[in-house]
């Protein structure tokens, strides 16, 4: 049995209780409806985003598609030599399920010229 004795655990079951609240549905359609506003507003005929396999490229990328339509999104997914295999496989297959055209640009290049420019080799 846990006993919850200190303020901190106190704090963090209310923002916890906080967050289970939430109507997520509402919320879930104004971000999209902002997305959409936003990017129609700006006159720009889509989004660009960077896709790294992990749970924060892949919620936006779903709010976007839901948003915009997969038609108007391109990924970006940049790995070097150390970005795990399965990173890549992950991204790529978000893409593919979420019907996106996306790009594979290998940056190990860019960062190993950005790095001997800041001398940090």
């Amino acid at each position: 049995m846990c006993l919850i004795t200190s303020p901190t655990r106190w704090r963090t079951l209310y923002v916890l209780k906080q967050l289970l609240d939430l109507d997520w549905g509402r919320i879930i359609d104004d971000v999209e409806s902002f997305v959409k506003n936003y990017v129609e507003g700006s006159r720009a005929s889509g989004a660009v985003i960077g896709l790294s396999g992990g749970v924060d490229s892949s919620v936006t990328l779903t709010l976007l598609v839901r948003a915009l339509g997969a038609e108007k999104v391109l990924g970006l997914i940049m790995p070097t030599e150390f970005t795990p295999r399965q990173d890549i496989e992950d991204a790529m297959w978000l893409a593919e399920k979420m019907g996106i055209r996306y790009r594979l640009i290998k940056i190990d290049g860019i960062v190993n010229e950005y790095k001997r420019s800041a001398g940090i080799e």
